[in-house]
Order: C-alpha cells, then sequence, then structure tokens
C-alpha cells in the first residue's frame, strides 16, 4: 500500500484552478479539512461533507461536488497538510466510492503495517460515534494544546537524566547525559536519526509527540510505555514520579478533543451517554 506520488505545484495549481473555485472558497476548504485532520485524525469524506453543512454560514457554501473534487486534488497535493486515502488502499475487499475516501492526519499512515494497525484501531474506537462540531471548529487548523498538554510539556522539560547508565540492549553503558535536562539532549541510543538536523530537536519533545499521538489513537498502555522511555532517558521513575506522570496522562485524556473519541472530550461524551463504571486505567497506576 502506497500513497500516489505529489504532483509539480503548477501542475496541482492548475487542477485546483479548473475546479472553479473561488480564492476564498479554495481557502475555506483548505482549513477545513486541516480542522477535520487535527480534530478527527482519520474521517470519511461522506461524514465530513455533513460536518461542513453542519458548520452552515461559520463556512462559504460550496457545492457538493466541488467538495469532492477538492479533496481529489489534495491527494496528490504534498502542501496540503493532509492526505486522502481511497477506502480500497485502508480495508481489504473494499473498492469504495469517491465519498468513501478517508481524510487523514498527515502522516497518521505512511504505508507500513503497523500504521495501518494504528488507523484500524483509530477506526474501531470511533465506532458509531458521530463527529464533534465545536463552536471554535475554525480554529483547529494547526496544533491546538489544551492547558494540561501544556503542563506535560513543562512537566517533560523540567526532567532530569540522573542515572549513572544506561540501559542499552539489556547491558549497561555509562550515561552521556547525565545532570542534563530532557530538553539539552536527545537519546541517540534510541533516536531513529530524523532529528538529526532539527536544532530544537530534543528527548523531551520527542517524548511529548509520541505521547500526544498515542493519546489520540487511544493506545491503553500509555503509561506503561512512557515510564519505559524516560528509564531509557536516566530518569529516576520513583513512586512519586510514577504519581505525576499517571496524573498528567489521565488528565490529557479527560480534557483533550481526541481523535478516538471523534474530537469529543470524554466529559461532552458522559454528558451524552451518562457516567460510566470505566475509569481511567492512570488513576490507578502507583
Amino acid at each position: 500500500m502506497k500513497y500516489p506520488k505529489p504532483l509539480a505545484e503548477k501542475t496541482i495549481q492548475r487542477m485546483y484552478d479548473e475546479i472553479g473555485l473561488s480564492q476564498s472558497r479554495f481557502l475555506c476548504l483548505l482549513i477545513f479539512f486541516n480542522c477535520c485532520a487535527q480534530l478527527y485524525g482519520a474521517a470519511p469524506l461522506w461524514e465530513l461533507w455533513n460536518v461542513y453543512k453542519e458548520l452552515g454560514n461559520r463556512v462559504m457554501k460550496v457545492r457538493k461536488k466541488d467538495f469532492l473534487q477538492f479533496a481529489s486534488v489534495a491527494r496528490r497535493d504534498a502542501n496540503c497538510g493532509f492526505q486522502v486515502w481511497e477506502a480500497g488502499e485502508l480495508f481489504r475487499d473494499v473498492q469504495g466510492t469517491e465519498e468513501d475516501r478517508f481524510v487523514t492526519y498527515h502522516g497518521l499512515i505512511d504505508g507500513s503495517k503497523q500504521s495501518l494497525g494504528m488507523f484500524n484501531q483509530l477506526y474501531y474506537l470511533q465506532g458509531d460515534l458521530n463527529p464533534c462540531v465545536p463552536d471554535n471548529f475554525l480554529t483547529y487548523y494547526s496544533l491546538k494544546l489544551t492547558k494540561e498538554m501544556e503542563q506535560f510539556q513543562n512537566y517533560l522539560a523540567g526532567l532530569y537524566s540522573t542515572s549513572s547508565v544506561l540501559k542499552v540492549d539489556g547491558k549497561e553503558v555509562p550515561n552521556p547525559y547525565m545532570g542534563l535536562k530532557l530538553t539539552e539532549f536527545v537519546n541517540e541510543y534510541i533516536s531513529d536519526g530524523e532529528d538529526d538536523d532539527d536544532e530544537d530537536a530534543s528527548e523531551a519533545r520527542n517524548i511529548f509527540s509520541v505521547s500526544w499521538f498515542m493519546c489520540n489513537i487511544g493506545v491503553p498502555a500509555l503509561y506503561d510505555f512512557l515510564v519505559s522511555v524516560l528509564e531509557a532517558a536516566g530518569v529516576d521513575m520513583t513512586a512519586q514520579e510514577k504519581k505525576r506522570l499517571s496524573r498528567h496522562i489521565s488528565q490529557m485524556r479527560k480534557t483533550g478533543r481526541l481523535w478516538c473519541q471523534y474530537g469529543w472530550r470524554s466529559d461532552e461524551l458522559k454528558a451524552m451517554n451518562g457516567p460510566t463504571d470505566a475509569s481511567d486505567p492512570e488513576d490507578e497506576e502507583d
């Protein structure tokens, strides 16, 4: 499964022009689809058309035909900010129509089996939910952090690598980052090398990015994963530190508009469906 290669910018611009949209309508659709990718992670076009209609006078009127054609061109546009996948590329033995295409967060699916598995998990967790359309929908054009997510960022930024040794492939090696904050290094022992040319790269930022992504797709074992990653960076994960980490994860899950909840916050879902007996697993960690 491979995403189609992007077309040249001039070709893409010509294809957009052929749809016949005004510049303002073009920008409106570009903002809309990016908001959808940020809020939902993945959603079929027929569902997004319903969202567009629900937005009413908050967006400009467009024909459904132009809406679908815009998505078709964006599929080959490397700079649109999101991806558009055919249903047959995501589901086995499914052909699908133009309306069954999925708009996804850029980077959610990279063609690997692992990323396809993450998409399938997200799709399963979204289940029968209708996508949330918050009043400030159009502010989600780019990453929008909650207060709790910012607090988690600050928490990670304040952690130090204090262990004298690191465990690498089952062996102990001297810790070259001892005494440094997580904002002052990238753990080269687990880095994939993508940060080599990024001056702002840090272990704190990498851990936050992974946490944000795993929260969104509904990974249940996030706490255990983060404990292992922080220990691999030389952080002394005492019982008290584990409780602090647990609280941050729990708060992010409770207050965030998560993909796995189709953009709804947990409190909004509880208000619609009533309280449940299920508790957040992070609330129960020691």
